[in-house]
Order: C-alpha cells, then structure tokens, then sequence
C-alpha cells in the first residue's frame, strides 16, 4: 500500500460547510494499492501427504507432483515442505548420489530438486492428524 500525504503533511483547512463557508483544519492523506486476481487451477497447487517415518516420499513422487503443477526450473515452481520432508528428501539423495574422481565436495544439503527451489516452511505440521485427500 502507498500513501501519499496531502499538502506535504501540513494542515489543509477545505470548506466543510458550503453554506456557512464554515472551514474545519484537516490532516489528508492519499492511499492506494495495486491488487491482483489469482485464478488457481488444478495445475496450481499439489502435495504429498501423510508423510511419516513408515511412509517417505520417494524421488518418482515427487517428479509427479512437479508434473502435476507442470513445473518447472523457471523460477515461478517451488517446493514447499517442513523439515521432516527436507530430511527424507537429503535421504532421497543421499541413497542416489554418486560422485565423480574430480568431485571435491559431499554433501546432503537440498537447495533444489531437478533447478526447483526447496522452500522450508515452518508452518507445514508433521503431527497433522487429518486426512487431507
């Protein structure tokens, strides 16, 4: 939101009354905003859910679910997860990563999948305990 204060801040003294030419001192401002409409479809948003100890994501689920969003590396597709996701992901590649004679460095941190940005998302509960398919 922008605001734009009216005479520079100052007082501003308009005619209140048009019959009385009565005037009352005023502060004004100008306030506007740029707004958006977001039309989701089913290519919007998709997930994997009830994930647990007993029942990891594996590297198939989840190119589907990049799939299902047709997404891409272009910036505009991230993934979203808690850090229980991000920890069975590192095993995902862990278990598939091989290195090269000329790598020098190991590592299991997880910063994208296939150029799409891993997001950590605090608010995305391990404990949920509905269903939510």
């Amino acid at each position: 939101m922008q605001i734009e204060l009216v005479g520079g801040g100052t007082l501003q003294a308009p005619t209140a009354d048009t019959t009385t030419k009565a005037r009352s001192l005023v502060y004004g401002a100008n306030f506007w905003t740029n707004a958006a409409l977001c039309a989701p479809s089913k290519a919007s948003v998709a997930a994997i859910t009830q994930i647990d100890s007993g029942h990891k994501p594996t590297a198939a689920q989840i190119d589907l679910l990049i799939d299902a969003v047709k997404g891409l590396a272009d910036g505009k597709t991230f993934l979203y997860m808690n850090r229980e996701g991000r920890r069975y992901i590192k095993e995902i590649k862990y278990g598939k990563l091989s290195i090269a004679p000329g790598d020098t460095g190991f590592n299991t941190v997880v910063s994208d999948w296939d150029g799409i940005p891993v997001v950590l998302e605090e608010s995305i509960l391990s404990t949920e305990t509905d269903v939510l398919d």
